[in-house]
Order: structure tokens, then sequence, then C-alpha cells
């Protein structure tokens, strides 16, 4: 997408059909509701203190790698050829940290972190190291998406494929297991040693602690949980201060 002028950008950016999502540290992000497809532009495109010079081929270096969890840019946005932002796929989808989890289904869950899994193994083969992956995780009925993938790398460490996959991993990792565990079912974790290891284990898939957790849970209540809400009556007693939280949740 190539624009003549700052204000002609300014002005599609204004058009009924296109709503502001999100502004984020690099860039402000645009639903375009006729073709379902989102515009990032960068911060600066709108102060030229923070610009940074893009290229379109780096923006559009992972195009190719093929898979349904990382959502790359497709095109380019330009100003009389100058990078100023990229394009994507708008995908329908809640940011974990602002979903309750004790309203996530659990057996749901496992099966759609096992496709998040596949396709770690897909970028990982093809070198790619991702990146601030925390914040960036989508949840809907579909599964689960990453966005704002335009800070990830090709490996230029020369990293073996076992040491991108098992960063890339340990991003899923963590995230899932804060997310279910953090603030909400620390306690109950923290009585059983072997659950406490597997959530604090890095390297251990978060499908095989999830099982655990609801195995341990459903154990202690002689009944099946398959949400946590199921299990309320096990949720923290306490609060943990907010400088010891994990995950910063925006619910």
């Amino acid at each position: 997408m190539n624009f003549v002028s700052d204000n002609q950008l300014y002005q599609f950016l204004k058009e009924p059909q296109i709503k502001l999502l999100d502004s984020g540290s690099q860039g402000q992000c645009y639903h375009d509701r006729s073709n379902n497809r989102v515009y990032k532009i960068f911060n600066g495109f709108f102060d030229v203190e923070d610009k940074i010079d893009y290229n379109s081929e780096d923006i559009l270096k992972f195009s190719k790698v093929l898979n349904s969890t990382y959502i790359w840019a497709s095109d380019v946005i330009t100003v009389n050829n100058e990078v100023v932002g990229y394009v994507t796929p708008y995908i329908r989808g809640v940011n974990l940290c602002r979903i309750n989890p004790l309203n996530i289904d659990m057996v749901k869950l496992i099966y759609d972190l096992e496709n998040v899994y596949k396709d770690n193994v897909t970028i990982s083969k093809n070198g790619i190291v991702a990146y601030d992956v925390m914040y960036n995780i989508l949840y809907g009925k579909k599964g689960i998406n990453i966005i704002d993938t335009d800070d990830y790398n090709f490996n230029y460490f020369g990293r073996s494929y076992e040491e991108i996959l098992k960063i890339n991993n340990r991003n899923i990792n963590y995230a899932f297991k804060v997310f279910l565990v953090d603030n909400y079912f620390d306690e109950f974790v923290n009585r059983f040693y072997e659950l406490r290891e597997m959530y604090n284990d890095l390297d251990l898939e978060s499908t095989i602690f999830i099982l655990e957790l609801q195995r341990k849970l459903s154990e202690y209540l002689e009944s099946e949980i398959v949400c946590l809400k199921d299990a309320l009556q096990l949720k923290n007693k306490k609060k943990i201060r907010e400088k010891d939280l994990k995950i910063r949740r925006l619910l």
C-alpha cells in the first residue's frame, strides 16, 4: 500500500470503516472492517523523533513461513516509497491478559496449545526466534494466535534447531502457566512438590502441567474440573503483592 503523502494516509485512517484497535510502544493498529485487515503504523510516522528506518524485505521476511499461530506481515505501508507500517490479517480473539482464567476450558486449551507447539516446530526449523510473546497472545474460539511479530528475527547467533525450539517453547510454557496460576492458584500449586516443580520448569510443556493441575484439582475436590471456576474454593486466600505478580492482568 503506497500513499503519496502523509496527509493522504491520515485521511485514509479516518475513513468510517477503519477503527483504531490499540496503541503500543512501536505504533498504532487500525482495523479495516471492509477487508478484515489490520494496519500497523509505526510511531515514527506520527512523531519524527521516534522515526526508525525500515525496509520492506525485513518486514516481510517471514511471510512465506506458513503456520496457523504466528501472524506475519503480508504487505508494507509506504508514504512516497518510505516504509511507515505494515498489513496483517485481522484475528478475532482477546488478549490473554484481558481474559479471566477461571472461565477457560482446560480441555480445549490443551488442544489449542498442541497446535501452537506444532507451529513452534515449523518456525524453529526455519530459524525464527520469537520475542516478546507474553502480551501479544490472542485467544478465541478458533484457537491461539500471536501478533506483533515484527521484532522476531532469524537465527543470527548460530543456534541449533533444538536451541531455537527451546526458546520458542519456553515463551509459551511460561505465558500459559502464569496465565492460569498467578494470583489465583499459587497456594494450591505450592502444596504439592511435583506440581510446583512442573510449574517452575520452563522446559516442561504447559499442556503437561495443565493436565496435572486439572488432575490434582479434580482429585482434591472429588469431582471432574474442566474450568478453574469449578475449583473456586481452592483459589488463593491471600492476594499477591503487585510487585510480585508474574503477569499484568487487564481484566
